[in-house]
């Protein structure tokens, strides 16, 4: 079925799906984004909020690109406020190994990957000694 643009219509649940994946992803994008911007592999000293406060011409403009090719409403919009991937939050060793995809590989000892001795390096070629 299409809509009077000729655009295939979704169900209001497989929009949702959609849009949930979408800023996901975007969500990960922004925490690997604010990681490099501290210019450390120290995750304590990442600030999404910081990141993203120079960025908000950017971001407004990114979702609007997202919705309309999306052809998204404001009702599925909302769910990127909801999610909260795009305001102040902790970023996590787990949520960077999920949207690297693991092509660094897996570190040894993953649980430690957040203290305050990791880095990047060692991540990839050697276990954290203690």
């Amino acid at each position: 079925m299409r809509d009077s643009s000729d655009r295939p219509v979704i169900t209001s649940a497989q929009a949702e799906r959609m849009a949930r994946a979408i800023f996901a992803a975007l969500g990960g994008i922004v925490e690997i984004g604010a990681v490099r911007a501290t210019g450390t592999w120290a995750l304590a000293d990442t600030s999404v909020g910081e990141f993203l406060a120079p960025r908000q011409d950017d971001m407004r403009c990114l979702m609007e690109g997202v919705r309309a090719i999306g052809c998204f409403s404001d009702d599925i919009m909302i769910i990127a406020d909801e999610l909260g991937y795009f305001r102040d939050h902790d970023v996590s060793a787990a949520s960077l190994l999920l949207w690297s995809d693991g092509i660094a590989g897996v570190p040894d000892l993953v649980g430690r990957l957040e203290g305050p001795s990791w880095c990047g390096a060692c991540a990839v070629s050697a276990p954290i000694s203690s």
